[in-house]
């Protein structure tokens, strides 16, 4: 079991390695702390679900709620899958 857990944290180190050095750019250094702003994006949607609903009406609100509960539900599970790994 120890061995498996040693190739897991190899594996990652190693990933994380690759992904911070390969992956990295000045267009992803300003956008990424923006886009993991969980606020910015409340405020996203807080802008974007009024104009879909004027523009479409109440043909795009079950596609809405559909999106919201997509969105909540992911969150929730990679928060509860994220604690299960005991990863932070």
């Amino acid at each position: 079991m120890g061995d498996a857990v040693a190739v897991l944290q190899a594996l990652d180190r190693g990933a994380f390695l690759v992904i911070n050095g390969t992956l990295q750019n000045p267009l992803f250094d300003l956008a990424m702390p923006a886009l993991s702003n969980k606020w910015l994006g409340f405020l996203l949607a807080a802008l974007l679900i009024p104009l879909v609903l004027a523009r479409h009406g109440r043909r795009a609100a079950p596609v809405l709620a559909l999106a919201v509960l997509a969105v909540a539900l992911s969150d929730l599970g990679a928060n509860a899958l994220k604690h299960l790994v005991q990863r932070i």
